[in-house]
C-alpha cells in the first residue's frame, strides 16, 4: 500500500487551515506500507488532526517494513508555519517490526516528534525534528519544536536513531 502526494488534516484549498481528524494515518495491519516516498514530491503534509499524525496502536498485529518517508508533519505544506497535531507527530507502539521513518521534517506537535514505544527494531534516520526545513537557510533554521522530546524510545529496542537534527 503506497500513501503519496496527500493533504491530511488540512483542506487543499486553504492549506493553513485546520479540517481535523481524530488521528491522521493509522497503521493496523499490512506489510511493505509506505507513507510518502522516495522523493519529497511524493511526500504527505500530515498536519493539524486532533491526535497524532501517523500511529501504530498498540496491539498493531503483522505490521511489517513500514516507510514513513519524506513527509511534513505538524506544518504547513510551504514548511513556513505551524500547524501542529495535537498528539505526536508518529507514534510507533509494540506490533510494528522493521519500521524506517527517514527524511521527514516533524515540528509543532502536542506530544513527541516520534514516539517509539514497545515496538522493535525501528530505524529513525535523517528525519528534521523541531525545525521548519533542512538547515541551509536561516528561514529553514527557525524552531517549530514539539511540545514533548524529539524522539522518545520507550520500552523498545534494537532500534537505530541515525543523523537526524533535533531542535
Amino acid at each position: 500500500t503506497d500513501v503519496e502526494n496527500n493533504w491530511i488534516g488540512m483542506a487543499r484549498d486553504l492549506p493553513g487551515s485546520a479540517r481535523p481528524n481524530a488521528t491522521g494515518i493509522e497503521l493496523v495491519r499490512g506489510n511493505a506500507i509506505r507513507i510518502g516516498g522516495a522523493s519529497a514530491a511524493l511526500g504527505n503534509t500530515i498536519s493539524g488532526n486532533a491526535g497524532r499524525g501517523i500511529e501504530t496502536p498498540a496491539g498493531s498485529l503483522l505490521l511489517d517494513a513500514t516507510l514513513i518517508e519524506n513527509n511534513i508533519i505538524g506544518l504547513n505544506p510551504a514548511r513556513s508555519a505551524a500547524l501542529g497535531n495535537g498528539g505526536d507527530g508518529i507514534t510507533i507502539r509494540a506490533g510494528a517490526n522493521a519500521t524506517t521513518i527517514r527524511g521527514n521534517v516533524i515540528g509543532a506537535n502536542g506530544g513527541h516528534g516520534v514516539l517509539l514505544d514497545g515496538g522493535g527494531t525501528s530505524t529513525v534516520e535523517g528525519n528534521v525534528i523541531g525545525l521548519r526545513g533542512a538547515a541551509n537557510t536561516a528561514n529553514d533554521n527557525s524552531a517549530s519544536g514539539n511540545a514533548q522530546a524529539g524522539i522518545w524510545v520507550n520500552n523498545s529496542t534494537g532500534n537505530a536513531l541515525v543523523g537526524n537534527r533535533i531542535a
